[in-house]
């Protein structure tokens, strides 16, 4: 749990109507530039080792260019 939900409850009860409707649109709340910069640098490193562990078992199977529909299978059949 995070907080004092008593308090933010008092302080909820004592805020004008136009407050409680900035505080839900989310006017004047900023986060925290450093630790959103270290949150984005550690989603980049993760994203990083997982494309470059899953490039070397993953295999590419090669597409023929100009390929037409009486390449495909079972198209002889009709």
């Amino acid at each position: 749990m995070r907080g004092n939900s008593m308090e933010a409850s008092q302080v909820w009860l004592h805020m004008s109507p136009d407050d409680r409707m900035k505080f839900a649109r989310g006017e004047g709340i900023t986060p925290d530039k450093q630790s959103t910069q270290k949150d984005v640098q550690q989603m980049l490193m993760n994203h990083a080792n997982d494309s470059s562990e899953g490039s070397s078992s993953a295999e590419q199977m090669p597409t023929p260019l100009g390929a037409s529909l009486k390449q495909l299978p079972g198209a002889e059949s009709n």
